[in-house]
């Protein structure tokens, strides 16, 4: 009985001991974690500023950079801008020069000639006469080119009336080269309309030929003479084929 009661003494011993010594050990525990706990909310606050901080740095770097861009483009747009004027000026400069060339010639050879003409003894001035006189006899000459072939055309058409009372149909003369085409026709009737006239050196009475390609098709007669037109008869002697709108017509 008295072992007994010892050994269970001794028992309880151990396990209050082992209590004991477990709580201690749990105490410490809990102290440290909360030690660790707090040091953890100091670091997370920490982190949070640096973050918060490294954030707004980058948002900070971001509109800087945004604005140098900004700046850069600006830059770009005007070296651009001062590249184009520059190109423009060279541009004018160097026309300005080849003008320049170009009039110094000139000047030169205006020089050349009037040194040449004092050589021999003539005033400029009259040379300058001389030439306003050659001018003036040239507008005389084409004045009277123009009123000689009036008259030559009157007097081609007063040969062709007369050779109605005279004898056979006198052949009028016109003009050189003269070439038109047809441009409205009447087959019942056996009369064409031409695109040239008087002006083009078309005249009253005066024959055309008619071709289409290289076949020649047949001869008008001119009846009717506008400035720009003229009405022709088909000639039925001389109509090989059916007349049609584009034909040619020359003399």
């Amino acid at each position: 009985m008295n072992r007994y009661l010892r050994a269970s003494f001794i028992l309880i011993i151990l396990l209050s001991l082992s209590s004991g010594v477990t709580g201690y050990l749990t105490g410490n525990r809990i102290d440290d974690l909360e030690e660790q706990l707090d040091v953890a909310i100091v670091n997370e606050a920490r982190a949070t500023r640096e973050r918060d901080a490294a954030v707004k740095e980058r948002d900070t770097l971001r509109s800087e950079n945004e604005i140098l861009t900004s700046l850069l483009e600006d830059e770009k747009d005007k070296s651009n801008a001062l590249a184009t004027e520059l190109t423009r000026q060279r541009r004018r400069a160097d026309q300005w020069e080849e003008n320049t060339k170009i009039s110094n010639a000139e000047r030169d050879r205006a020089q050349a000639v009037v040194a040449r003409w004092n050589a021999l003894g003539v005033d400029f001035d009259d040379v300058r006469t001389m030439k306003d006189d050659l001018l003036a006899a040239r507008e005389e000459i084409k004045a009277q080119n123009a009123e000689r072939e009036i008259m030559v055309r009157e007097i081609n058409q007063l040969k062709y009336d007369l050779s109605k009372y005279e004898g056979p149909d006198l052949e009028v003369v016109m003009r050189k080269g003269l070439k038109g085409s047809i441009v409205a026709m009447d087959n019942e009737w056996d009369f064409v309309v031409v695109n040239v006239g008087e002006d083009d050196g078309a005249r009253l009475a005066g024959k055309l030929m008619v071709s289409r390609g290289e076949d020649l098709i047949g001869k008008v007669q001119i009846t009717a003479l506008h400035a720009d037109h003229c009405i022709a008869n088909i000639l039925p002697d001389w109509k090989a084929g059916e007349f049609q709108v584009g034909d040619i017509v020359l003399y």
